[in-house]
């Protein structure tokens, strides 16, 4: 089960080593979202160029410091601003709240590190900042898709960035469908963190999908409609 960048992880590993996982779950990406092939020398030569200015940071840090209010402060000011920004709505008056104030609180239990008396920094490994180098086209992505064979949940924030066009969506999210009889697809209300802020909404969907006892034996090739609702 991941979040985000985590479920991206996980689909890859599932469809690498698809005897090794029962079941995945994905909250908040179907995909990690394919460019175009003209990108991939420029998107490969910022990310060689970003992880020699991050490991310059690295071997000479400097830990800025906060007290908690202001640490967390930042944390929901910084992680709504970059939901916007991926939603196109930076500035605007159609900005979301993806995060809520409890929220941010609940991930600084983990993000923070107290290194004073009431003076934290950040917990975060900077080299998970660095733009991947590895991009992937569409025909690679749905490749991928198309070898993911474990019951499969996506659970998507209805006001969550989808990283590529509706077109593209919808054309993974149909291959999914196609080759894996137990991929379950659900929309909820929420932005990117609604597994935080709306827990009680996304747990129960969870909990049925790990109770349920699917049929794994059908053929990969046929085209399938889903066994169950969830």
């Amino acid at each position: 089960m991941g979040h985000s960048m985590g479920g991206g992880l996980g689909t890859w590993y599932s469809a690498m080593f698809p005897e090794q996982i029962e079941k995945l779950i994905c909250i908040d990406l179907l995909s990690f979202g394919p460019m175009a092939l003209n990108k991939h020398v420029k998107a490969a030569r910022n990310s060689v160029l970003e992880t020699i200015k991050t490991q310059k940071k690295l071997e000479n840090p400097v830990q800025p410091t906060y007290d908690h209010e202001d640490a967390v402060a930042r944390a929901f000011m910084a992680s709504n601003l970059i939901a916007n920004i991926f939603l196109g709505n930076e500035g605007g008056d159609d900005q979301v709240t993806h995060i809520t104030q409890k929220s941010v609180e609940t991930l600084m239990k983990r993000g923070l590190i107290e290194v004073n008396k009431n003076e934290y920094t950040w917990s975060a490994d900077f080299r998970l900042r660095i733009p991947t180098a590895f991009n992937m086209t569409e025909d690679m992505s749905v490749e991928f898709a198309s070898k993911v064979q474990c019951p499969h949940l996506v659970i998507k924030a209805v006001q969550g960035p989808r990283y590529m066009s509706d077109e593209v969506y919808s054309r993974i999210q149909g291959v999914f469908r196609k080759y894996n009889p137990n991929f379950v697809y659900r929309e909820l209300e929420g932005g990117h963190h609604l597994h935080l802020n709306t827990p009680e909404t996304v747990a129960p969907i969870i909990n049925r999908f790990l109770d349920k006892k699917f049929d794994t034996s059908a053929a990969q090739e046929e085209e399938h409609k889903p066994q169950f609702d969830l």
